[in-house]
């Protein structure tokens, strides 16, 4: 899901019998159609919403990379619900969720390097987790409490505790 322009390709490889990539934008999945020809993948672009998916597909396996960013908290929850009704009887997710520590961290950057005293109206909810990198449209991000919250509500089972993974970078460079 959000194959963006297909970054995680290459990395499922022949290691998949079928490759699916649903996201919002038609050009990203032009560019991602483009690598998986190239690459000689097999590979089915849906240009659609992940709610709006068919709930009669299965997948044994999906991975979404920094793609659970809806507008708010309970959309959090419907797209883990959706997610667990198209992973088949011993399907399995794979996340990386974008984590809203690193949104705090990004704002306190800005506020640095452009010597704001923090009185600036900003785009930022910190109850619920979102935050407008754009200035104009918030997203929510999660928490290690937020993402155990919304799996159960899901009916999902976490196989591991939620951890923190960086960027092969530095720490000071765990955003991009």
């Amino acid at each position: 899901m959000a194959v963006s322009p297909g970054n995680l390709i290459s990395h499922v490889n022949k290691r998949v019998g079928r490759l699916v990539g649903v996201d919002k934008s038609e050009v990203s999945l032009r560019v991602a159609c483009k690598l998986a020809d190239k690459l000689n993948i097999k590979f089915e672009p849906i240009c659609d919403d992940l709610l709006n998916i068919d709930d009669d597909l299965r997948f044994d396996l999906i991975i979404s990379s920094n793609s659970i960013l809806p507008n708010s908290r309970e959309e959090v929850a419907e797209m883990f619900k959706k997610l667990s009704v198209l992973l088949s009887s011993n399907g399995r997710l794979i996340a990386i969720l974008p984590s809203f520590d690193t949104m705090l961290y990004l704002q306190e950057l800005r506020r640095r390097e452009n010597n704001l005293d923090g009185s600036e109206p900003i785009l930022m909810d910190e109850e619920m987790l979102a935050y407008a990198d754009d200035g104009y449209h918030l997203q929510c991000y999660h928490t290690e409490k937020s993402i155990q919250e919304k799996i159960a509500l899901a009916g999902l089972m976490l196989k591991a505790t939620p951890e923190k993974a960086y960027y092969p970078q530095s720490q000071e460079e765990i955003w991009d």
